[in-house]
């Protein structure tokens, strides 16, 4: 994931929550200890706990370090950085899966209700550095870097795992027989959309020898089709019929449900345009509730 037109500002620190020590241990900022070396999760330069004026405690880059992975730059270029930390994943599951209608009493209660901003304007930057944002959608979590952690670092009181699962440790888990993914954010990559199913399925790799498919079913057939032309075109071929096609090579998307369903292995063979599934460890399924259960990361082509 790559994010353009990042500003740093030259008197900026990017102030981490957590951060690896040598023993590729995650450590919030506030269990850091002094004189010990931390790394950046996500590009990996030397940092040290230190705290703010405000009296946070947060990693910052060492002298002549320079962060650079996109995750950490936008940290570094806007001072928040957002976590998992104090989110419940099934409460966060079900936020994204079920919209919830504003309710007509709660109309005007913001303004009334929410205090009024400080008009100080000498805020040191040191103060909001590393300022911890609870994630409330797939956007943030996608532009986070989180798939370079790994699955047993805790964000709060739940491991990484318990929230997203990706190509980087799918294959501990699904291969598990007592595994069961239940809720949870997928990190997956389209493969084809299915007309007669109004679906699109997508693949979660892992090497060569290890795959996972997520179908995603339109219960409306005007849902499916715009979702589809999003990673399939129609193109002519020599012979003037026109087909579907991809748009990118690979499209990368996150996916969440709060209760994935397993699809047994008939119904999936019989569903599936691979034929050969030696390498396929399943297919799970999902009704598309609201346009926030499916992201589509930017590509960089």
């Amino acid at each position: 994931m790559y994010l353009k037109g990042i500003k740093i500002k030259n008197d900026n620190e990017a102030g981490l929550l957590y951060a690896y020590d040598s023993k590729k241990n995650y450590v919030p900022a506030t269990e850091a200890k002094p004189h010990i070396p931390y790394y950046c999760p996500y590009c990996g330069i030397r940092m040290h706990p230190t705290t703010t004026r405000s009296g946070r405690r947060i990693y910052a880059k060492n002298p002549g370090q320079v962060h650079c992975n996109p995750a950490c730059l936008t940290i570094e270029a806007k001072g928040v950085e957002h976590t998992f930390d104090g989110v419940n994943p099934n409460k966060l599951f079900v936020s994204l899966c079920y919209a919830t209608p504003r309710k007509k009493d709660d109309k005007g209660k913001k303004d009334a209700e929410t205090p009024p901003s400080s008009s100080s304007t000498d805020t040191k930057l040191s103060d909001t550095c590393g300022t911890p944002v609870p994630f409330s959608s797939l956007k943030q979590i996608a532009e986070s870097g989180i798939e370079i952690l790994n699955p047993d670092d805790k964000q709060g009181d739940y491991k990484v795992s318990d929230y997203l699962m990706t190509y980087k440790y799918a294959k501990k888990f699904f291969t598990n027989p007592n595994f069961t993914l239940g809720g949870r954010i997928v990190y997956a990559r389209f493969s084809f959309s299915d007309y007669k199913l109004s679906s699109l399925v997508f693949s979660l790799y892992s090497g060569t020898d290890f795959c996972v498919k997520f179908r995603v079913v339109f219960t409306s057939r005007r849902d499916f089709i715009t979702y589809r032309g999003k990673f399939e075109e129609y193109i002519e071929d020599e012979n003037g019929r026109t087909k579907f096609r991809k748009r990118y090579k690979k499209q990368d998307v996150l996916l969440v449900s709060d209760d994935w369903r397993r699809i047994d292995k008939i119904r999936c063979n019989d569903c599936c345009f691979f034929k050969n599934c030696n390498s396929c460890w399943g297919m799970y399924q999902v009704s598309f509730t609201n346009s926030k259960q499916l992201y589509l990361i930017p590509n960089d082509y």
